[in-house]
């Protein structure tokens, strides 16, 4: 293995699969996830280059330039799978910023449910952190106390996508959702934080697809993805 001097948020690129529950190494199933990595983190990975992971070694030499790589609509089950398998530090959360009203484009700010995250190493992808129970325009008639419900979990998602879009453009641009995904695997405690990661990918005429993933206590606790299209306010 090279070119890994241990610090935080530092991204291992393996297919050694014995190496799966160690800290910051992401095991790559195949080409096409390596480029998506690559692509999403900007290149600041590490590459294990073992015997065991002689893939990747090969697929590196065989990608000679980063920004011709292209992603489509049509990969985003992978691409999904492949931020999924960024698992966010807890030192990201010391750096946060404020989100307004007009980022979100809310009426109170007391229904704004998170804040964007200012870290550093995450190449393309956007963190946000958040309390999932702070709001108060969603009134739930029964409330769970083992875990959020997944209207409020949606909202979190939802927020955190429409902040990415405004980032990428302006306060003015509009995210309309056609399509939805989610795919819930652990439950959410009520009284922790959590972050959500996010990801954009550009189509045709304004089409983006939004791909989230949420993450509580080293746990990944939703994957999905907003599909929709932008425009700007006139």
């Amino acid at each position: 293995m090279s070119n890994f001097d241990g610090k935080v948020n530092q991204v291992i690129l393996s297919t050694d699969k014995d190496r799966k529950f160690e800290k910051n190494v992401v095991i790559v199933s195949d080409k096409k996830e390596f480029e998506i990595l690559l692509y999403m983190l900007e290149g600041n990975v590490y590459f294990d280059e073992s015997s065991k992971s002689a893939e990747i070694k090969r697929w590196k030499q065989e990608i000679s330039d980063i920004n011709k790589i292209k992603l489509s609509f049509l990969d985003k089950s992978k691409i999904l799978l492949a931020l999924g398998k960024i698992y966010p530090e807890e030192n990201d959360l010391n750096k946060r910023e404020t989100l307004s009203i007009e980022d979100l484009h809310k009426t109170n700010q007391e229904d704004i449910m998170v804040s964007k995250v200012l870290s550093e190493q995450t190449g393309k992808i956007s963190k946000y952190v958040g309390s999932p129970t702070h709001t108060q325009e969603i009134v739930l008639d029964h409330i769970n106390s083992e875990h959020v419900e997944a209207i409020l979990l949606t909202e979190m998602c939802r927020q955190a996508a429409i902040a990415t879009v405004v980032s990428e453009f302006t306060n003015d641009s509009q995210f309309y959702i056609s399509e939805e995904f989610k795919k819930y695997e652990h439950l959410v405690q009520r009284d922790k934080e959590v972050i959500i990661q996010t990801f954009l990918v550009h189509g045709k005429g304004g089409m983006i697809i939004c791909l989230f993933s949420l993450f509580q206590n080293d746990s990944r606790c939703v994957l999905g993805y907003f599909l929709g299209i932008q425009r700007e306010e006139r």
